[in-house]
């Protein structure tokens, strides 16, 4: 009833001394395994089930096993998947064959087994055992399984950490939230790992133990911990961490990070969340916590403000700050209000020399959750003249624009810095397989991740996620590269949340290319493994067409009724007679609206230099007639292709010549050499018939 329920551990040998270690080279190796009851009839088993594992080494003198480990927690249901986290001092893995086998006990003990897989964070490697046999007493109660090594996955490799978590002796110190932590190094980071346990942990002056795998992180700079403010007592004091690296022996493999803050929002400066400086032998020279200012500008059109829990995340040239909660505004009690500006204070850890990129967004709760931010701007409090900021000028809402409540905002401004991930989610066709729980996405590829998103605004239908369906989603991230995996969750809310994923496609138009992942799975607290987050590894690559981004900018004129309800469509046409396809502009915004600029992203064929630009609507809606006053096409030029150097060779020309009578010099002014600009101006209505007004193209800055 304590800790992780385990009646039997393996103890490694430990050096002389207190805290963590050292350890013994090849100590406290993890497996995870994954055993599935066949889904017949009757397959499910009431008798006790044990494994024993088994490794035959050319090198070793001779062959490893683990003694018999009795998988107590499991159900064995027909069609489940059981789950097992155990501990051995042995590296077993790749492991040779297993025995499995139960004792025969209880009313029903026959059991139809289908498989066996086991997972070594440590090696990365993932064995399938297939079995598909009866274990009972007409066959037998023990089976010997090889491996079927052509279903063998070689996932990322992952390193082992005991941590330790010493909370304050401090009245109130102790927390019943759920306490997470990501560990940052000079080769990578982690994703937010809670520190969970069946006991009562982070007591007053308590030290808590756990175990945690993280990726190939390198040498620690920092870690970030923090809590969900959740519980009756949230308000947690914590004294330090110490990690350290199980199976390795040096004296430079443990890590400790001062605290000695409150992590409450009633303490303190009120943040639950803190980044701590890694010490240690290996740390040449510890970095110092640096306040960021963040300053965030509300839009003055109607309804701007949100009543929503907003969030941002700081990306610096080396690390992030993690989502941050935007609560206590320093400016307004009352913050993001229409026209208002609100100023945050973050602190964090090796950041970097500039911030590179901001994620800002809000959970969309609360009515009138719908936000239009204007912009962020970000600074350091010890360089106060050197400001970084970030134009957003969009809204942040399910029902308007694109109906992203999240944005990645970069210096640029501009909508071709990032590219178009369209999302498919399909729902299987089973009974129960729709959810009405909230559904999170993250994307990643060989140089990056998107970061979690939430699956909010289908363009498919408004109920997302019913069975048989296939919904559509698009995000915007910068590139991450070849996609390689995703992670897909939901949160378990509203009555039935249990879901059955058939499959995820993601097109990314700007590779040309469409990803697939094959999941055939429930995430459902009730079936199989139980689990509602899976990891599904990259299933297939189709090519699709290839495409560039172009970011059109229209600008409806200030004349009385020049607002349009029609349907408004563009063409774009370029050299040899290349043009796009009739493409609609649209946005769950009410759009074309008197005297409003909007920007819209499309990809599309990539048509070379823009020689004229078709734009009209379909005539249709109350008061459909349109005053445009001018359109702007921005697009860049992919790298390596004939197009880039083109734009470069005229670039050099340019130079030599900007001191030339009549040389234009505001091509010079925008500083990209990469993108080409079209600007169409237009001073009369535009008819349905496409345009009706004389456009002239010019370059713009």
């Amino acid at each position: 009833s304590e800790g992780d329920h385990k009646l039997c551990r393996d103890l490694p040998v430990r050096s002389g001394g207190s805290g963590l270690g050292p350890y013994k080279e090849g100590s406290d190796v993890s497996y995870d395994i994954r055993v599935k009851t066949s889904d017949r009839k009757n397959a499910g088993t009431s008798a006790r089930v044990y494994i024993v594992l088994h490794r035959d080494s050319k090198k070793a003198k001779k062959p490893k096993r683990s003694d018999k480990i009795w998988l107590k927690s499991g159900k064995f249901d027909r069609g489940s998947i059981d789950r097992f986290a155990i501990t051995l001092q042995d590296m077993l893995s790749p492991v040779t064959k297993l025995d499995i086998g139960h004792d025969n006990s209880g009313v029903g003990p026959g059991w139809h087994l289908e498989s066996v897989v086991i997972y070594c964070p440590m090696t990365g490697i993932e064995q399938t055992f297939v079995c598909k046999e009866w274990l009972n007493t007409e066959n037998a109660f023990e089976r010997t399984l090889i491996e079927d090594k052509s279903l063998r996955k070689q996932r990322d490799q992952q390193e082992e950490w005991a941590v330790e978590v010493h909370t304050g002796d401090k009245q109130s110190a102790g927390t019943d939230a759920r306490v997470f932590l990501a560990l940052y190094g000079d080769k990578g980071k982690s994703d937010e790992i809670f520190l969970d346990s069946v006991r009562d942990s982070f007591e007053r002056g308590k030290v808590d133990s756990f175990q945690i795998h993280t990726p190939l992180v390198g040498t620690p700079f920092k870690v970030r911990i923090g809590h969900d403010n959740s519980g009756a007592a949230a308000g947690w004091f914590l004294e330090r961490l110490l990690m350290r690296r199980t199976g390795d022996g040096s004296d430079d493999a443990g890590f400790e990070f001062q605290c000695g803050r409150w992590l409450a929002e009633s303490e303190d400066d009120k943040c639950i969340v803190r980044e701590l400086p890694a010490e240690g032998k290996g740390i040449r020279s510890v970095l110092p916590v640096h306040k960021y200012h963040v300053l965030v500008k509300t839009g003055k059109v109607r309804y701007a403000g949100t009543d929503a829990n907003v969030y941002c995340n700081l990306f610096g040239s080396k690390s992030d700050t993690g989502n941050r909660a935007l609560k206590y505004s320093s400016s307004h009690k009352n913050p993001f209000e229409k026209g208002n500006e609100d100023e945050f204070v973050l602190e964090a850890v090796g950041l970097g020399k500039r911030i590179d990129k901001v994620r800002i967004g809000h959970d969309g709760k609360n009515a009138g959750s719908g936000w239009y931010l204007d912009k962020v701007t970000v600074w350091r409090e010890d360089q106060p003249d050197n400001k970084f900021e970030f134009i957003c000028d969009r809204w942040l809402d399910s029902k308007e624009d694109d109906g992203c409540i999240e944005r990645d905002l970069t210096a640029s401004g501009t909508l071709l810095d990032k590219l178009t991930y369209n999302v498919s989610v399909k729902t299987g066709d089973v009974s129960g397989a729709g959810t009405d729980a909230n559904v999170f996405l993250n994307i990643f590829g060989d140089k990056g991740e998107t970061g979690e998103r939430q699956l909010k605004a289908s363009e498919a239908a408004f109920n997302k996620f019913e069975r048989n369906r296939t919904d559509l989603f698009r995000i915007e991230s910068p590139d991450i590269g070849k996609l390689e995996r995703i992670r897909i969750r939901h949160d378990g809310s509203n009555p039935n949340a249990g879901w059955f994923l058939d499959w995820v496609r993601i097109a990314v138009p700007s590779q040309g290319k469409q990803y697939n992942f094959a999941a055939h799975r429930w995430l459902d607290t009730n079936e199989a493994d139980r689990k509602l987050e899976v990891d599904i590894d990259l299933s297939e690559v189709t090519d699709i067409e290839h495409t560039i981004p172009y970011e059109i900018i229209v600008q409806t004129g200030n004349c009385q009724g020049a607002g349009t309800d029609a349907n408004v469509f563009v063409q774009i046409y370029g050299e040899d007679g290349l043009k796009t396809e009739q493409t609609p502009l649209r946005s769950r915004s009410d759009t074309f609206e008197k005297g409003k600029l909007e920007k819209f992203k499309l990809d599309l064929l990539d048509v070379g230099p823009i020689q004229k630009l078709r734009i009209g609507h379909d005539g249709t809606g109350f008061g459909d007639g349109w005053f445009l006053d001018h359109v702007i096409i921005r697009r860049h030029v992919m790298k390596g292709s004939k197009r880039l150097r083109a734009s470069l060779a005229n670039a050099g020309r340019r130079r030599k010549s900007k001191k030339a009578p009549g040389h234009d010099r505001r091509a010079e002014d925008d500083g990209d050499e990469d993108a080409d600009y079209g600007d169409f101006q237009s001073r009369r209505a535009s008819s349905a018939s496409g345009l009706s007004s004389r456009q002239r193209p010019r370059s713009a800055a």
